[in-house]
């Protein structure tokens, strides 16, 4: 259950990574 719990974190963390680097890259693009 803790190996399942701290790899649904790191998935998480990455998706949030992710939604922000996307959501904040057009921004700096242009």
């Amino acid at each position: 259950m803790k190996t399942i719990k701290s790899f649904l974190q790191k998935v998480a963390f990455q998706v949030l990574v992710y939604r922000l680097h996307s959501f904040y890259s057009p921004f700096k693009l242009h």
